[in-house]
């Protein structure tokens, strides 16, 4: 049987790990959720209402279900194929097929690639500069 308190503590936090750059309190207040809420369900002890978990999926742009799901509700990582071979781990796009993006023109890829690349260097530096101070 499936832990969804787990579930839920383990999705929480990869997608506070994806604003690194504000802090916890903040996204409370940005998401318009008690920050002892978000706590409790990060560290697996809250119980938290439909509505608290529909603003948060609404928050992160996701649906309600994938927060209950295991790895926010994508395939396993086994079912899933990197883009153009490069990446053999998880597909990160739950709304895009690997196959979808693939049919794109090599010059769209490209561009989306390197949007993605340089949104992800730029949350890490800004990450480390936070760790600095």
């Amino acid at each position: 049987m499936l832990d969804t308190k787990k579930i839920l503590q383990e999705n929480l936090k990869a997608l506070l790990e994806t604003r690194l750059e504000t802090s916890r309190l903040n996204l409370s207040k940005e998401m318009k959720v008690g920050d002892g809420t978000l706590g409790s369900i990060q560290y697996g002890t809250g119980n938290p209402t439909l509505q608290i978990l529909e603003t948060i999926a609404q928050f992160f742009e996701l649906e309600t279900w994938q927060l209950l799901s295991p790895n926010l509700g994508q395939a396993s990582a086994t079912a899933r194929k990197g883009v153009r071979g490069r990446n053999p781990g998880d597909w990160p796009f739950s709304e895009i097929r690997p196959i979808d993006f693939r049919a794109l023109p090599s010059e769209d890829r490209d561009e989306i690639e390197h949007q993605i690349a340089y949104k992800v260097k730029r949350l890490r530096n800004k990450g480390i500069r936070k760790r600095q101070s």
